[in-house]
């Protein structure tokens, strides 16, 4: 009889607050004491749900699939495990953001997210992931333009996972574990502007890793443990505007490395071992500049400017912050 009250008086609350939010929220306290996703009577004409600091760790298939109207799906701050590749069928057509972050989800499936062609942004930042299945985004994906799946585990990506993702232009990968990267893991991603992977374990940055993501304007590969970047990383990214190598050990800098970054507007090349730099490192039709190393920054007039300020700097601090 009890439990039935409680679940009356958690049934009151939620119309109340369908009525203030036009959505349909679970959150903390009442959450706390759910563990089993499928004892929720969730209903089926809200655009909102929320589920908050549950003990959910378990979305087994078809649980969402009378929501069909559903466009914004938030799940964060739960016990969430395991996701069954066909969980989200039925509320896949309609939804535009999906939110899983802060859960303790280990691995993405194949399937996972199959069709969810209206969907613009993905969280799954602050979890446990691992594996992530190259064929884990089955189907075209023409609206997603920002996925975030940084704070976990992955080590390694396979070639072309982002490839059906054609619209995307922010891939946020800081705060894992990958070791490396080449051209192949940016295959089918023209619309590419801004990628993050800060934070990682990478160490040698070949030659045109970046060439299929022209259009790309900024490049985050601060904190990692670079030694080595090859002349023609960043070859054909004229439209790059921000590169960030701060905290790498890196003695040198290629010459020529950024020459086709016409539109280059901030290096940050701090925290690293360099000795010296080139001349020739970036676009001659480049005037001024934002060029940051260790808690310095300058701002450039022109490249000869460039090459005697740091010349100078170099003199005085014997090459070293």
């Amino acid at each position: 009889m009890m439990l039935t009250n409680i679940f009356a008086i958690l049934i009151l609350t939620f119309a109340l607050l369908n009525n203030q939010t036009n959505g349909w929220t679970l959150a903390a306290p009442e959450a706390s004491t759910v563990t089993n996703i499928s004892e929720l009577d969730i209903p089926s004409g809200d655009t909102r749900v929320t589920i908050r600091n549950s003990g959910i760790s378990l979305l087994p298939a078809g649980i969402f699939s009378h929501i069909t109207q559903c466009k914004y799906l938030t799940l964060s701050y739960n016990d969430i495990v395991n996701i069954h590749g066909n969980a989200f069928i039925g509320v896949n057509v309609e939804l535009r953001t999906l939110d899983l972050s802060y859960n303790k989800i280990v691995a993405l499936v194949s399937g996972t997210f199959r069709n969810m062609t209206k969907l613009t942004m993905l969280h799954l930042e602050y979890n446990t992931i691992s594996y992530i299945d190259s064929d884990v985004f089955i189907g075209e994906y023409v609206e997603l333009y920002e996925l975030d799946i940084s704070y976990n585990k992955i080590v390694t990506l396979s070639s072309g996972t982002f490839r059906n993702l054609i619209r995307l232009t922010d891939l946020l990968l800081q705060n894992n574990e990958i070791t490396s990267i080449n051209s192949d893991l940016f295959l089918g991603l023209q619309s590419l502007t801004n990628f993050n992977i800060a934070y990682n374990k990478l160490t040698i940055i070949g030659n045109d890793t970046f060439n299929n993501i022209q259009n790309v304007e900024e490049i985050d590969l601060a904190s990692n443990d670079i030694a080595l970047i090859g002349e023609h990383t960043f070859r054909g990214l004229t439209e790059l505007k921000s590169v960030d190598l701060t905290g790498n050990k890196l003695i040198e800098l290629p010459t020529g490395l950024l020459k086709d970054a016409e539109r280059l507007q901030a290096l940050n090349v701090g925290y690293n071992n360099l000795v010296s730099i080139p001349e020739n490192l970036f676009h001659p039709r480049i005037m001024t500049l934002s060029f940051y190393l260790a808690s310095k920054q300058t701002c450039l007039a022109s490249q000869e400017t460039y090459l005697s300020w740091f010349s100078q700097t170099f003199k005085s601090q014997s090459g070293h912050e």
